[in-house]
This record gives structure tokens, C-alpha cells and sequence, in this order.
């Protein structure tokens, strides 16, 4: 009977556990359904097939391990691994790791490892959808790390990438494609990621591993190295700004402009990139001054347009006393009108040293041009091009058959054309028509390159000579006071030409294209300021001058009477004032009252607006004292003291009351005295 009693409850227990399983089973069932949840690989075997099977808006969770594949996502969803070095996903070689196509918005990505094992052409994460989330990633071993291309309003968050050929990138042409949120959480080469959009008059500190400035002016990039990313630094839609001291290489392209204006670019390092040094399409007026752009696979320089954007083209910008060399092509004016290219120098370029596309009206002058593969390229171009040393080229200028070109190739007379190291004539002649007698430096017959391009006035000397600018500068004040306007002016010149570009260094800060500058310092240091300027011919000159800022020298006068009695409640009044006799307001004066023997603080008391601190003391001690006023000085102005001397005597009242008490003492006792005697006399009396 008790057997059969505990076969029940052991059964009765077994079908409750078997009943609470299915239950939870069912459960969990209800549960992925109705938060539309896959996890991978327990309802999928892969990542990819578990894409394919969600619906918008589905999540899909993948358990730790490796999956060898690659992704392409074409709908919203979210996609979360379970942890960087737990869910690791690898290139199986047929594409981007992770595609986020252009149909795909709004989709999360995160949680990931990102690699691949051998050499391609893949991003880790190409992203071409809107509004997508990439967070907690680790992308590493790819050609591209994260690549965004033509996309908009992207969030980065907590993204690590490293040992890419190109770790991070933002490609576009069009405002809308730079629109991203990309904070410095994300990293690069250990670096983290500065992306600025719609900032002003700020500058680029922190040393980071990636640039971008979008939709903002006046900003100030210096002083960084970076290198590993599809760009270094991006400017896009971004004017009047200033990128000097950057070192970019081993990027696709060192910096990337796009539609923007009136920047400068100066002594800057652009080399080993694997597209270009310098791209700027459809931008304008800016200044590339006294850059090293070397050993770049493609350009150094390459100035483009865009269909795209309203067919703008970049123009009116100006190359000056940069250093080209071992680029496949040196400079590469495509579509590119009105630019100024002096004073550069461009040796062994692979290709061209300089390539005109389709542009016109460029000038080109006093550039060095030697041991390149080609002098010149011009592709139906118009461009004005003298006073330029060819030397040793192995072809000193390549005119495309094809299309008309028909450039000017000398300056008018006697300012000559080029110097060809291969112009074979004599100067035996001289004038217009080179057919006076005598030579004029000027090669008797025309330099022939085709039959629509000639030099008239060949040179027979190299023709680089030239004076450099003269930099100098004023300041006033001489000697600069705290929050005091300190004025700089630029008195530079050239004797023969002019300047292009003035460029400020005070205390660390850079100002450019203005010749004068107001500066207001805020602490006591020692200060530097440089001036650095360039003329049209590329030379550079500086100087600077070191000088002190300090605080403003302050004053104290003590206003009280000379003489007190003790007792006497008496005024004590400072004045303080700058040394330009200017009231000090509202600064803390202290008070003291001393002599040889001991120093009392009796108060204090903030100046008014005419720079007068009073209080009142009531006169405790007499003697010779001092009254003592002190301001410990601020920011602004240095501090100071002053003393005055007291005459305390003791109060005449005291004099008067103790002698008064005194007398009647001495009265009371001499009466009481002489009743006494009397008393005594009448007692003898009796007896």
C-alpha cells in the first residue's frame, strides 16, 4: 500500500515537471513571436539566412561563436551580437562583411567582431541605408574598416577599428551625405574620431585618429597625425578655416575638400596616400602654401569639379612654394579655372608634374619643373604658363591630339617665356621681334610644341630669381596690461611682387588674411608672436617678437585725521586706483591698526564706483600708531599697501574724573582725620 502510494506522488511529481517545461517552452515560444525575436543559430544556422527570413523591424540575436559569412541587410532590423571577442564574425571573401544596402534604414548593428583573415578589397561595414546604429563594434583586417558612402544621419557609438588598410571613412558629394552623428567614442588607431558639424571659431586640439569638419568656418586643424582612413581630414561645406602642421599619410586621399571656400592649408605634410595628397572638388579661393606632398600612388594635387553640384568648379585658388614630388601626377587641374601655380616644385612625378584637363585661363609661373616623366599634360586646355623651368623632363610637354588646346606660353616682352633645358638656339638678337642686334636673354627663335603651342620668348637662363617678402610687425602697447586690447600690424613687403598670405602665431593661436589683429590676454605670462608671410613667387619670411603681459600696477591712499583719543569711533578711507588713475571698483581693501609691539586687523571694505573703501574704527590704544590699508590684487590688477601715522591719546575726561575722585578722597580722608582728633581731644578732656 505504501509503494503504491509512492509510485503515485513520484508520477504525479514527474508529470508536473513535464507540464512546467511545456509551459515554459510554450512560453518562450509566445514570447520570440510576439516581440518578433530570431535567435541564431537555434532558429536559423546562419546570420544571413535569419536576415532573410525576418520581417521589418525584427530582431535577431546571435549566441556566441564564429560565423564565416557575409551579410548584406536590406530592411530594418536589428542585428546584436552577444559581445565584442564573443560573436565573431568573418569574411567569407564574397563581400563587405557587413552590407547595409541603400533599401536598408533604420537598422541596428551591434555587438560584433569584424574581421577578416586575408588580403581584400571589403569594408568590415559598408553602410549606403539612412538612420542607421552601429555601436560596440570591433572591425579589424579589412581594406575599409567602416566605410559610409552617399548616406545621411548615421549614429556611431563605442566603434573600434584598427589594422585596416583604411579604418573609417565618410564619402559623399552632396551636403546631406556628411550629416552624421559620430561621437569620440569611436576609434581609430587607438585615437578617437572628431566629427564637427555646424561649429565656428573653435579649434581642433586633441590629437585624434580622424578629422571631419562639416558645415562649419573658422576652425583651426594643427598639429596632428593621422594616417589609416579613406581621408585624413575632411572639410565639407566648410569655409575660412585653417589646416597647418598636419601630417596625413597612408590614407586614400591625405585631405578632402569638398564645396569649400577660402580655407588655408599651409605647411602641412600630405604624402604616401594611395589616391591623393590634396582633393578638393567644386571648391574656391583657397590657399595651399608650403606643403610637402610626396610619394602619393596617384595625385599630389588634384582640383576637380562635380556635375553633382550644380557643375561647380574649383577656381581661384593658388598653389604657392609647395614641394611635389615622387607622385604619379604632381598636379592635376581637372575642369579647374582661373587658379594661380607659382613657386612650386615638382620633381620626378612618375606621370606629369603638372596635368591640365578641360581648364582654362590658369596661370602657371616660376615653377621649378625637373625629372618628371612629362613637364606638362595639357588635355584641351587654355592656360597662360611662363617664366617656368623645364629641365630634364623626359617629355617637357605632352598636348593631347585629340582635343584643341591652345595655351600661352611666354609673358609679353622682355619678361620672357620659359626655360627649356632642351632648347637648342642661340641669343645673338634681341627686341619684340627678337631681330635687333645684341642679345637680351631671350632665345632668338621660338620654342616649338606644336603647331598651335610655341614659346615666342624661350629663355636661355633659369629664371627662379627672386626677392623674398620682408616680414615685420608693430605693437601697441609695447608692454601689454591684462584685458587690455594689444593691437598687431603687418608692415611686411615685397620689393618685387606682393604678398599673398600673412599668417599670425600669438601664444598659439593662428590668424590669417587679415593685416591687422586685436588680441586681449587674460593671465601674466611671456608671450611669443610670429608673423609669417608669403609673397606670389611661394617664398616665405617670419619674425616674432617675445613680450610680457602683465597686471595692471594699482594704488593706495589712506584718507584719515592724524590724531584720535582713545575712544574716538574715527572714518578710515582708501582709495584705489589703477595706474592710469582709474577707480578700482568693487575690490576688497583691507584694515589694520598697529605699532612696533603688535599688528590688529580691524576690517574691511569693498571700493566703490570712485574706487573708495571706507570704514569706522572705534580708537582703542593710545601711542604712536599705524593705520594700514591693504589690496591683494586679482587678476587684473597687482596688488598693493599703504600706511598713515595715528596720534592716540587718553581720553581728557579720565584726567579730570580721576582727579576729581582723587581730591575728594584725599577730603573725605582728612575729615574723617580731623574728627578723629577732635574725638580725641574731648576724651582727654574729660579725664
Amino acid at each position: 500500500m505504501m509503494n503504491m502510494r509512492a509510485h503515485k506522488a513520484i508520477y504525479a511529481f514527474y508529470l508536473i515537471v513535464l507540464l512546467g517545461i511545456t509551459l515554459v517552452f510554450l512560453k518562450i515560444k509566445n514570447v520570440r513571436a510576439s516581440d518578433n525575436i530570431i535567435f541564431v543559430p537555434d532558429d536559423y544556422p546562419t546570420i544571413q539566412d535569419a536576415i532573410e527570413a525576418a520581417n521589418r523591424g525584427n530582431t535577431i540575436i546571435v549566441r556566441p561563436g564564429k560565423y564565416v559569412e557575409c551579410l548584406k541587410i536590406n530592411k530594418p532590423l536589428k542585428l546584436i551580437g552577444s559581445g565584442i571577442n564573443i560573436t565573431i564574425l568573418e569574411n567569407a571573401g564574397n563581400g563587405h562583411t557587413v552590407e547595409i544596402s541603400k533599401e536598408a534604414n533604420n537598422v541596428l548593428l551591434k555587438g560584433f567582431t569584424i574581421q577578416c583573415s586575408f588580403e581584400s578589397k571589403w569594408a568590415g561595414i559598408y553602410v549606403r541605408g539612412l538612420n542607421n546604429a552601429l555601436e560596440d563594434n570591433y572591425i579589424t583586417g579589412h581594406h575599409y574598416g567602416i566605410q559610409i558612402y552617399d548616406s545621411s544621419l548615421n549614429i556611431l557609438r563605442n566603434n573600434i577599428m584598427e589594422n585596416n588598410t583604411y579604418n573609417f571613412g565618410v564619402w559623399g558629394l552632396f551636403l546631406t551625405h556628411f550629416i552624421h552623428d559620430i561621437d569620440l567614442s569611436n576609434i581609430v588607431n587607438r585615437k578617437p574620431i572628431l566629427y564637427w558639424i555646424n561649429q565656428h571659431e573653435k579649434c581642433v586640439s586633441q590629437e585624434v585618429g580622424y578629422v571631419a569638419i562639416v558645415n562649419s568656418s573658422r576652425i583651426v586643424i594643427k598639429n596632428l597625425s593621422i594616417s589609416n582612413n579613406l581621408v585624413g581630414v575632411l572639410l565639407a561645406y566648410t569655409n575660412n578655416s585653417l589646416v597647418i602642421n598636419v601630417t596625413a599619410t597612408k590614407n586614400e586621399r591625405g585631405l578632402y575638400m569638398v564645396n569649400s571656400h577660402n580655407n588655408v592649408v599651409v605647411l602641412n605634410n600630405f604624402s604616401e596616400n594611395h589616391w591623393s595628397g590634396i582633393s578638393a572638388i567644386s571648391s574656391s579661393k583657397n590657399i595651399f602654401a608650403a606643403n610637402n606632398i610626396s610619394l602619393n600612388l596617384n595625385c599630389g594635387i588634384r582640383l576637380s569639379h562635380s556635375y553633382n553640384l550644380l557643375n561647380t568648379i574649383s577656381e581661384n585658388n593658388t598653389i604657392i612654394g609647395n614641394t611635389i614630388k615622387s607622385n604619379k601626377d604632381g598636379l592635376y587641374l581637372e575642369k579647374s579655372n582661373n587658379n594661380f601655380v607659382c613657386g612650386n616644385t615638382f620633381v620626378e612625378n612618375t606621370q606629369a608634374a603638372i596635368v591640365s584637363d578641360e581648364s582654362s585661363r590658369n596661370i602657371i609661373r616660376k615653377n621649378m619643373i625637373e625629372n618628371n616623366e612629362y613637364g606638362l599634360r595639357i588635355i584641351a586646355s587654355k592656360d597662360l604658363i611662363y617664366n617656368n623651368v623645364f629641365i630634364n623632363n623626359s617629355i617637357q610637354v605632352d598636348i593631347y591630339p585629340y582635343l584643341s588646346s591652345s595655351c600661352v606660353w611666354n609673358d609679353s616682352y622682355p619678361n620672357g617665356g620659359n626655360f627649356w633645358s632642351d632648347y637648342k638656339g642661340v641669343d645673338e638678337k634681341s627686341g619684340i621681334n627678337q631681330d635687333q642686334p645684341g642679345g637680351d636673354g631671350i632665345g632668338d627663335y621660338p620654342y616649338t610644341i606644336d603647331a598651335k603651342n610655341q614659346d615666342r620668348y624661350p629663355l636661355m637662363l633659369q629664371c627662379l630669381e627672386n626677392d623674398p617678402p620682408k616680414a615685420d610687425f608693430s605693437q601697441n602697447p609695447i608692454e601689454a596690461r591684462i584685458e587690455e586690447g594689444v593691437l598687431f600690424r603687418d608692415n611686411s613687403f615685397d620689393v618685387d611682387g606682393q604678398i599673398l598670405l600673412n599668417l599670425w602665431n600669438i601664444d598659439g593661436e593662428y590668424y590669417w588674411l587679415s593685416k591687422e589683429w586685436v588680441k586681449l590676454f587674460t593671465e601674466e605670462k611671456t608671450v611669443t608672436a610670429m608673423l609669417i608671410v608669403f609673397d606670389d613667387n611661394g617664398a616665405i619670411n617670419f619674425t616674432s617678437k617675445t613680450f610680457s603681459v602683465r597686471r595692471f600696477i594699482s594704488t593706495l591712499i589712506i584718507l584719515a585725521q592724524d590724531k584720535a583719543n582713545v575712544g574716538e569711533k574715527i572714518e578710515i578711507s582708501a582709495v584705489l586706483m589703477d595706474e592710469d588713475n582709474n577707480p578700482i571698483v568693487g575690490a576688497l581693501v583691507y584694515f589694520y591698526i598697529s605699532d612696533s609691539s603688535f599688528e590688529d586687523f580691524i576690517g574691511y571694505a569693498p571700493t566703490n564706483s570712485f574706487g573708495v573703501a571706507t570704514l569706522y574704527y572705534d580708537v582703542e590704544k593710545e601711542g604712536n600708531l599705524q593705520l594700514k590699508a591693504l589690496f591683494m590684487g586679482n587678476e587684473k590688477y597687482a596688488g598693493t599697501s599703504t600706511s598713515k601715522s595715528l596720534f592716540v591719546k587718553g581720553n581728557p575726561y579720565t584726567f579730570w574724573i580721576f582727579t576729581s575722585l582723587l581730591a575728594v578722597t584725599v577730603i573725605f580722608t582728612f575729615l574723617r582725620f580731623k574728627k578723629r582728633i577732635k574725638m580725641r581731644r574731648e576724651t582727654l578732656g574729660k579725664l
